[in-house]
C-alpha cells in the first residue's frame, strides 16, 4: 500500500500550506526532542564516567594508605 501525500496533484495553497506547516512544526518539535535526548544522554554518560573515576581514586588512596601502614610496620619491626 503506497502512502499518497498528494504529490501527483497540483499545488493548492489553501489546503497544502496547512499540511506543510504542520509537518514542519512536527519535524522541528521532533528535532528539539532529539537534541534534548542527546544532551541528557551525554550528561548521564559524563556522570557515570565521573563516578567510576571517583571510585578508582578512592581505591588508589586506600591502597596508598595501606602501603604506608605496611612500611611503618617494617620500620617498627
Amino acid at each position: 500500500m503506497a502512502i499518497n501525500l498528494g504529490m501527483d496533484k497540483p499545488f493548492r495553497p489553501d489546503k497544502d500550506v496547512d499540511f506543510i506547516t504542520s509537518v514542519t512544526i512536527l519535524s522541528i518539535f521532533n528535532l528539539v526532542i532529539y537534541v534534548i535526548n542527546q544532551v541528557v544522554g551525554i550528561i548521564i554518560w559524563i556522570l557515570i564516567a565521573l563516578s567510576i573515576i571517583g571510585f578508582l581514586f578512592k581505591k588508589v588512596k586506600k591502597a596508598k594508605k595501606g602501603v604506608i601502614r605496611i612500611s611503618q610496620r617494617d620500620d617498627f619491626a
